[in-house]
């Protein structure tokens, strides 16, 4: 089982983490998330949010994922 989110470091989820069967399900919705901090970032961010859905999406590796981009922390994580 793997879950996928993003929360403010040193706080709670800003939304309620997701749960998926397979890997390429977590990073798809990861990189879901990432396109709607994208949509609604100013430019500060942008471009640091899109190496990271540029990274994601390249990535078939099933693995734990952690970044801290846009003033969140990002994540995949195996329970």
């Amino acid at each position: 089982m793997w879950i996928t989110g993003y929360n403010m470091p040193g706080y709670l989820c800003d939304a309620e983490p997701t749960e998926h069967e397979e890997w390429t399900d977590a990073r798809d919705s990861l990189v879901w998330w990432l396109e709607q901090a994208h949509e609604n970032e100013d430019d500060q961010f942008s471009n640091e949010i899109l190496k990271y859905i540029a990274l994601l999406e390249r990535s078939d590796e099933t693995q734990e994922v952690g970044f801290n981009v846009a003033n969140n922390h990002w994540f995949i994580t195996n329970i």
